[in-house]
């Protein structure tokens, strides 16, 4: 009778796997259309142009919102068609004196004296925004992400495939460590494979939502009245109420964001949570809303761990009966082969991992199980030295030097310090109680040129070496060199090119020194230069 009990159980479980090996097979096979929708994107010119209003949540992110707030700047998407909404959640930083240099933004300032959380201040502003701006959809972009210039642009394209749309998260693994190698891996398969299968299957499947990155029509918040980006299991549960609505959020694999694997903690949802909801949406079932049955099914798909163990007993299981029933039949001897086969056609042909990348995806659910074992001390210490994050990075050197810069007819005097990190450089430009800082070079020629360019664009010239006519920087692979040739002692021809032949030698200069000889670079020896110095 027991044996008789195991088998039915064994059995059930052997459906439900084949239905879950199934449909991952047809992600599989549905994820060849990636290449003929991003053809498509890129290429159908949309006659209509969204109009969208980026939200961004930060707390004492001042180096993240500057930086992510300059990449909006930038975008080749029609300034006049978004707008970018900076929330300070009671920031202690620097951030709203150098957002306010930058420009380009409305600041909201919330949390007098103590920190709301993120889903607290995004639904106060958010409440404000749809009452008063009339856009087509928002933009909820987590502080900490990269974007590249095409950014908005993907929105728009991709805006007319759904109405809630949840962005490709890729990582940046600039420390390889052995667990940060096993989530590129997996992340890279998940995303190609996965999501992007889901996402052309059926006309699209949903993808949970993620407040790194997601974007949802005015339309849908005015019908669904709020957001719920507290935490993983909250934000499925907001996935649930749109789905059972008739609004199913969507993956767009071409709008991108970049984030750091050692500083992103993936939104995953508990176990406990998927399966309470499950319980909970299974009474309403009985519907003719065939995605939310998919959405449903979906909350119980089997784990790594799972397929793992369970695979070992019915191994077991099989060696000691010959006589297995139907859909151990099925699942053994033609799910199974065709799961593997889509499983390597995947990796290799579609993800197009390499050896390595492909071996460390193998290694997941072992990290997996190690992650769960953090909850021990003996494990927690195993798992601290192999997975964590190694902080490499060390102030090697720090100095200030006074610069000068020159707006109309006016000089100002400001500081420029030259901070070097490991193998990265950055400059910080300082003038009174406002400051900017750079992003992180190789060069220290590349940091203090992004300070140049960032006074450009707002009319003032900064009076260094580095941007005069004289001064020649020494591009040699694999140096950081501090210093440039100088050729203002130097004679030259009626062509305005320097003339081999004179006597004077160069001299070598710091990037950031000055002397009564400066040019500007634009200036040709038809202008007077008497103006400039």
């Amino acid at each position: 009778m027991l044996g008789l009990i195991i088998f039915l159980i064994l059995g059930l479980i052997s459906i439900y796997l084949i239905i879950a090996f199934s449909s991952f097979i047809l992600a599989t096979l549905a994820a060849h259309r990636l290449k003929g929708y991003e053809l498509q994107q890129k290429y159908f010119n949309h006659p209509y142009f969204n109009q969208l209003s980026i939200v961004i949540y930060a707390h004492n992110d001042e180096k993240a919102v500057v930086s992510l707030l300059e990449k909006l700047n930038k975008q080749d998407y029609s300034k006049q068609n978004y707008q970018v909404n900076i929330i300070l959640d009671n920031c202690e930083d620097n951030s709203s004196n150098i957002l306010e240099f930058v420009g380009g933004a409305k600041i909201w300032r919330v949390g007098d004296g103590e920190t709301l959380g993120k889903d607290a201040a995004m639904s106060w502003v958010l409440e404000r925004l749809v009452s008063f701006q009339n856009v087509n959809a928002y933009v909820f972009l987590d502080v900490n992400c990269s974007i590249e210039e095409d950014f908005l642009s993907n929105i728009n394209s991709a805006l007319f495939t759904g109405k809630v749309l949840v962005g490709n998260i890729e990582y940046i693994n600039e420390n390889p460590t052995f667990g940060n190698n096993i989530k590129c891996a997996y992340n890279k398969y998940h995303n190609r494979i996965v999501n992007t299968g889901r996402r052309f299957l059926f006309k699209g499947l949903s993808m949970p939502i993620d407040s790194t990155i997601t974007i949802i029509k005015q339309e849908v918040l005015e019908k669904v009245k709020c957001i719920d980006f507290q935490s993983a299991d909250s934000e499925l549960k907001y996935t649930t109420l749109l789905v059972k609505n008739g609004i199913v959020p969507k993956f767009a694999p071409n709008v991108k964001v970049y984030v750091n694997v050692d500083n992103y903690t993936p939104q995953e949802s508990s176990t406990a949570k998927r399966i309470y909801l499950f319980l909970h949406c299974f009474t309403l079932l009985f519907c003719w809303n065939v995605k939310f049955i998919e959405h449903v099914f979906h909350l119980i798909r089997p784990g790594f761990m799972f397929v793992f163990v369970f695979s070992m007993i019915l191994l077991g299981f099989i060696l000691n009966y010959s006589n297995p029933n139907i859909a151990f039949s099925i699942l053994l001897n033609i799910i199974l082969p065709l799961s593997l086969v889509s499983f390597l056609y995947g990796a290799f042909a579609l993800a197009k991992l390499n050896k390595g990348e492909f071996f460390a995806l193998l290694m997941y659910p072992f990290y997996k199980l190690l992650r769960v074992g953090d909850k021990f001390e003996f494990f927690k210490k195993i798992t601290t030295k192999l997975f964590k994050e190694r902080k490499s990075v060390q102030v090697l050197e720090k100095f200030s030097v006074d610069v000068w810069v020159c707006g109309g007819e006016k000089n100002f005097q400001c500081k420029l310090n030259i901070i070097t990190e490991g193998e990265f450089s950055k400059a910080v430009f300082v003038f009174k109680k406002k400051k900017y800082t750079s992003a992180s070079y190789l060069k220290v020629y590349e940091a203090i040129n992004e300070i140049v360019e960032k006074l450009d664009e707002h009319g003032f010239r900064m009076k260094i070496c580095q941007t005069c006519g004289y001064f020649c920087p020494k591009f040699e692979v694999g140096i950081n060199d501090l210093k440039g040739l100088c050729h203002c002692n130097k004679t030259f021809n009626i062509e305005n090119e320097l003339d081999e032949e004179s006597p004077m030698p160069e001299k070598e200069s710091f990037y950031w020194n000055l002397c009564d000889k400066y040019i500007p670079k634009e200036i040709n020896n038809v202008v007077d230069m008497s103006t400039y110095r």
